[in-house]
């Protein structure tokens, strides 16, 4: 007789080992931007706790990841960035500096308002937008496929 069955999804204290989908999530705190040319359906919040959270404030790096894996999603990539599809997702932070998953060297990574791709057109080298992850803070969007 083997282990009992695992929960089809953690708790929310441990890291999931695979993020909720957008059609998991049915919460009109995350956004879905159906006109990006990405190859995969992408939904983000900046509150992704729900109804009644706070938006993340600013935060560094590690807390912001932590955040996102706490409701089994994760930080957005550049190039969801780039293609507005977190553009919307909440606490009026469609210009303000959010945290990428891309890193952009030893200890730092990409930062860029959830209203990219503008900001990515006139800055085009990473090191315009590269961000120490331990001492620089700005703000949490979370994402989620499918």
């Amino acid at each position: 007789m083997g282990p009992p069955p695992s929960p089809s999804h953690p708790p929310p204290s441990s890291p999931p080992s695979e993020p909720l989908s957008c059609s998991e999530r049915g919460s009109q705190y995350w956004v879905t931007d159906e006109s990006t040319t990405l190859d995969y359906s992408v939904c983000a919040s900046a509150q992704p706790l729900g109804k009644g959270s706070s938006c993340s404030g600013l935060v560094t790096y590690d807390d912001a990841v932590a955040l996102c894996s706490s409701v089994s999603a994760r930080l957005c990539n550049k190039q969801e960035l780039i293609e507005n599809a977190a553009y919307g997702s909440g606490c009026r932070l469609d210009d303000d500096p959010v945290w990428t998953s891309d890193a952009c060297g030893t200890g730092s990574r990409e930062v860029a308002p959830p209203s990219a791709q503008e900001y990515w057109l006139a800055h085009p080298s990473s090191r315009d937008v590269c961000a120490m992850e331990s001492t620089t803070a700005a703000n949490a969007v979370c994402c989620s496929t499918g």
